[in-house]
């Protein structure tokens, strides 16, 4: 395991519950509200998943993991990829929030063992999503999306609950087109939402 994560398992005891062990790592960091947002997308994801035929067991621990990443601050973001090999692209440099997800995945390969590429794919692009999204990309997109408090998520939670009405990928739809049309209003529109959301408007069209 690389040096930068070893360090902060220290002092961690690992059992065989990752819900468990997720919570305690937050906790043992002073991330307490990261450890309740991470399990109420877990429950979500295998809710979503339940509802749209997924397998709900890599939906919920795709959900346990899919914010380790926010472990490091986003001043430590950049320095944190560059010691784990991750690729950082032009946008992820102005906004270094959106890195988590991409060091999230490598936490969740050398700190839980994860091999599963849908669990993996997920995780990371969680934030954005991306082209040609699987069905448990987009259950981990929409429910991260729909866990956030009110004061976030207030004008677009209608639009993807009405999609979801219809399918899952409407669902999706419904957050990508929100930022499409704010994308002026953002600090970075990142390369692959706007890949997702063109991806998605033909596919749906």
């Amino acid at each position: 395991m690389n040096q930068v994560l070893s360090e902060l398992m220290a002092g961690i005891k690992a059992t065989s519950d990752i819900q468990k062990d997720v919570v305690e790592l937050f906790n043992f960091h002073r991330h307490q509200d990261i450890a309740e947002h991470t399990i109420k997308v877990a429950y979500e994801a295998k809710k979503l998943a339940c509802k749209f035929g997924v397998d709900e067991h890599k939906a919920f621990v795709a959900g346990c993991l899919h914010d380790l990443g926010n472990l490091f601050s986003d001043d430590e973001k950049i320095t944190t990829c560059n010691k784990l090999g991750i690729n950082i692209l032009p946008e992820e440099y102005i906004a270094p929030f959106l890195l988590h997800a991409k060091i999230s995945k490598v936490m969740a390969m050398e700190m839980f063992s994860v091999e599963d590429k849908d669990i993996l794919s997920a995780i990371e692009c969680h934030p954005t999503l991306k082209r040609n999204a699987g069905i448990l990309d987009m259950v981990l997109f929409v429910a991260d999306k729909i866990s956030w408090d009110n004061t976030h998520n207030q004008f677009f939670i209608e639009d993807i609950s009405n999609g979801l009405e219809k399918s899952l990928e409407r669902g999706a739809f419904a957050y990508l087109k929100y930022l499409y049309i704010n994308r002026e209003d953002m600090k970075v529109f990142h390369s692959w939402t706007l890949e997702a959301y063109n991806d998605l408007l033909a596919k749906l069209e």
